[in-house]
């Protein structure tokens, strides 16, 4: 179909075409066309859809969606325009059985509806899963909990089943763990004004996970009282960049307090906190916002080169803190495998590497119990080098790394579960191109 004018009627915006041609192949009517594409250059995924609707969505580098086979896209929404919360109360009125994928930010979460209620909700960021909702519920220790998982073969039976037969927590436990771990996850999803989703009819036949279904509604309401609440906490913190230290003497009323103020001993900003106590953004910054009311915690604001020591501004640690987030991924994996140890191995052998080209950059660099690596060592690396790009080289230094650390896995993983978190590891990874 070539389409070369279109009369317009008052008022009306002028409309643009792509015409796509017999072979498949694709080209502008325009110079208009032609300008608006150039400014959303890169790899775009088709998605399976009516004859008459195109849905592509931005794919980064090679990371594919997580829609299923047959399951075709009926709806794509700017979150900035038309919200989450609109979007699933229209699933919940209409009773709809579908698959959304969210994503923003290299953040991808997939809701699985039945007949309008929530059924499941997958994250591809490592503190989703349910083993850590069951750790921050104080229902199992990190050390047991990766024991366990080290010690089955994750392809047979899900973690929180390994979980209730090795004894470590009963059944009851696991239900209160995916309650709040679908709660969570659904209001996080809710309260995002940026980002896209897209909204997937489920194929005949699909067969839905065991789970019993969560009524949207109740979820909805909690989701709106979290944004009116989420509106006065930003009032106080306007936003994760904010910089929070404890108060001097200041005593927490409980764990959650106490972890808070061990963190913030030294300028932290919120983002930096909700990394260190791998907490969920809502919970932490209603956490802080308790604490900020209540003195035991002040904002403070940070002149150049003082104690966060941060020589090249916020962006060089935004890089160490997403390749962290990706390495923190892959650890994940390799622990279920029972190779968490060859692979720890590897990367440290690799940032010892005396001949590597980035051995400056990644001097006395190496794996911290926390599976990270340590954001002050690689900033007082990159400053004593002088680099006309600190950004960039960090950069480059640490894709190098990261796709070592994928071949490492590609060595170790079946192939299935390698191809898999690749997948999850550059969505995370291709947030760097976000900022």
């Amino acid at each position: 179909m070539v389409c070369s004018s279109v009369t317009r009627g008052e008022g009306m915006a002028e409309r643009r075409f792509i015409d796509v041609l017999p072979d498949g192949s694709t080209r502008t009517v325009g110079s208009e066309e032609t300008a608006l594409l150039a400014g959303r250059a890169g790899r775009y995924w088709l998605h399976d859809s009516h004859p008459e609707l195109v849905v592509l969505t931005f794919a980064g580098l090679e990371s594919p969606p997580s829609a299923v086979p047959d399951e075709r896209a009926i709806v794509a929404v700017d979150i900035s325009g038309l919200t989450p919360i609109d979007v699933f109360g229209m699933v919940s009125q209409s009773r709809l059985s579908v698959r959304i994928i969210a994503v923003r930010r290299g953040i991808e979460r997939v809701l699985l509806f039945r007949e309008g209620d929530v059924v499941t909700i997958a994250s591809n960021e490592a503190h989703d899963r349910i083993g850590d909702f069951l750790i921050r519920m104080g229902l199992v220790e990190r050390e047991r909990l990766e024991a366990v998982l080290a010690a089955a073969n994750p392809a047979h039976r899900r973690a929180g089943q390994l979980l209730v037969e090795s004894g470590l927590i009963s059944s009851h436990d696991l239900w209160r763990a995916i309650q709040r771990q679908v709660t969570e996850l659904f209001c996080d999803v809710a309260t995002w004004s940026s980002g896209h989703l897209v909204v997937y009819r489920i194929a005949e036949g699909f067969i839905y996970p065991p789970s019993p279904s969560l009524g949207t509604q109740g979820l909805l309401m909690e989701a709106v009282r979290r944004s009116d609440e989420m509106s006065l906490i930003r009032r106080r913190i306007p936003d994760n960049q904010v910089v929070l230290q404890a108060a001097e003497g200041a005593v927490g009323e409980n764990d959650e307090e106490r972890a808070f103020l061990d963190a913030a001993q030294q300028p932290a900003s919120v983002a930096d906190l909700q990394k260190l106590l791998h907490r969920a953004e809502f919970d932490l910054l209603r956490l802080a916002y308790t604490l900020l009311q209540s003195g035991a915690v002040r904002q403070v604001t940070l002149s150049p080169g003082n104690s966060m020591q941060r020589p090249h501004g916020s962006r060089v640690s935004d890089v160490i803190q997403v390749f962290n987030m990706a390495l923190q991924e892959i650890r994940a994996e390799v622990a279920k495998a029972g190779v968490a140890e060859p692979f720890a191995a590897s990367i440290n052998a690799f940032l010892a590497d005396p001949k590597g080209v980035y051995a400056g950059l990644f001097h006395e660099v190496q794996l911290q119990v926390d599976d990270q690596i340590s954001d002050e060592t690689v900033l007082r690396n990159l400053t004593a080098q002088a680099a006309a790009d600190p950004v960039q080289q960090i950069s480059d230094a640490l894709n190098e790394l990261l796709f070592f650390a994928l071949f490492q896995c590609g060595e170790l993983l079946e192939m299935s579960i390698d191809v898999d978190l690749a997948r999850r590891v550059r969505l995370i990874y291709n947030t760097l191109a976000d900022g």
